[in-house]
């Protein structure tokens, strides 16, 4: 029994870095639109953001139900998950470390399968929420894309007032689309906002949306929080049921949520700042009324995925709302959106083989050597990371911001 509750005990530790390396590449969903408009400085903004990640992974459970349901969990091993752990993770690292805005849903739901596959067949399986997994993850940036093309053509073409009304009555049903009180919350900071701007001098309408896009990066978090927590939420209750800790069919229990919300808030405030870079320097010019119609189709594509249950890509859905405003003012960076797409292709595909290699070798050669030797390769990627940024790093905080706006001493 104590070598089972050690092996559970690793399988959630690992499903906890997972979820680690998910928020500090996810922290560019959130924050590249508000950190590139400069509405906010870096620190500050993921600061602000881990907040509204933990709250909103605390609203439901519907998405991690339906990720502990992709395959049958009374066929596998926790070791099995724990392999699909280690894949996602290396891939998540990698790719952050490289500036690249990936899927980490699509790097779970590619891992899971693999080392299932790996250890039970293809029969492990289960097509349908499958489907509707890889559904959602495929819609998700192109629904994205329409609802901001759509949204950012008005309000580039109407007149200020009209446009700054518009934006608040889309922001506060955003808002009440959560919570009703939440909508309640967001009017009433609108209000002030409003009553404070008109008492000072100079005022210009970029003022305005400045504040606006505050409310747009904290729901887009909210709705981070709802879809991507809850995946390895579902994952790990995946592991309890194969070491038959829980039933099948179970919710994930309170300490799950807990941990998995708070391991998302730490991930998304070390910040994958190359990511920030990418998403929201080099994909498009965004100005605040930009990133606040890139943040609200987001939001609101997140916000339907999760009352629905459907695990969708939060990276793939704010890429594409920042295509979409691109688009709707021309002004798309398409080689840099070549290689994110290309990025998106290959992580499936990569994580699956990953993943069912590290599950054989464990059942092979025992999960403890496995583990061993991919935390050992993770430490150096980490130290060798952590030596090449402190190199690059100039002596003053005022060099440092020159290099770039998207560093971390910019606070």
């Amino acid at each position: 029994m104590t070598v089972d509750i050690a092996i559970l005990g690793t399988v959630v530790a690992l499903a906890l870095l997972f979820e680690l390396t998910n928020g500090w590449n996810d922290a560019a969903n959130a924050i590249a639109t508000v950190v590139s408009t400069r509405v906010l400085k870096p620190r500050t903004a993921v600061l602000l953001s881990a907040a509204f990640n933990v709250a909103g992974a605390l609203l439901s459970t519907k998405v991690a139900a339906t990720v502990s349901g992709m395959v049958n969990a009374q066929m596998i091993s926790p070791s099995a998950v724990a392999g699909a752990m280690v894949a996602g993770a290396l891939w998540n690292a990698i790719m952050t470390r490289l500036g690249m805005p990936i899927s980490a849903s699509h790097a779970l739901l590619g891992s899971v399968a693999g080392a299932s596959v790996a250890v039970a067949g293809v029969e492990v399986l289960k097509w349908s929420a499958l489907t509707k997994a890889l559904n959602g993850l495929w819609s998700s940036p192109l629904i994205g894309l329409v609802i901001a093309f759509l949204l950012t053509v008005p309000l580039l073409k109407m007149s200020t007032r009209p446009r700054l009304w518009l934006g608040g009555a889309i922001v506060v049903a955003l808002a009440y689309s959560y919570k009703p009180w939440l909508a309640g919350v967001t009017l009433l900071f609108l209000a002030a906002v409003v009553l404070q701007l008109r008492q000072r001098q100079g005022r210009d309408e970029d003022s305005h949306w400045r504040m606006y896009q505050l409310v747009s990066s904290s729901l887009m978090s909210l709705a981070h929080g709802t879809n991507d927590a809850q995946k390895v939420m579902g994952v790990i209750t995946m592991a309890l049921i194969s070491g038959q800790s829980l039933s099948e069919g179970s919710a994930p229990p309170l300490w799950v949520i807990l941990a998995c919300a708070i391991t998302m808030g730490i991930g998304t405030y070390m910040g994958g700042w190359q990511v920030v870079k990418t998403l929201g320097e080099e994909l498009t010019d965004l100005r605040p009324i930009h990133g606040f119609a890139a943040e609200t189709a987001g939001a609101a594509v997140l916000s339907t995925a999760a009352h629905l249950g459907v695990p969708v890509s939060t990276t793939h859905t704010i890429t594409g709302s920042i295509m979409g405003v691109g688009a709707a003012k021309s002004e798309v960076n398409w080689r840099v959106a070549g290689k994110i797409v290309a990025a998106w292709v290959f992580t499936i595909p990569v994580t699956f083989i990953v993943g069912f290699i590290l599950s054989r070798s464990i059942a092979q050669f025992g999960l403890w050597i496995m583990i061993g030797v991919s935390l050992a390769g993770m430490a150096l990627f980490g130290i060798l990371h952590w030596r090449q940024a402190r190199g690059r790093r100039p002596a003053g905080a005022k060099e440092q911001i020159a290099v770039s706006k998207y560093s971390e001493s910019d606070t």
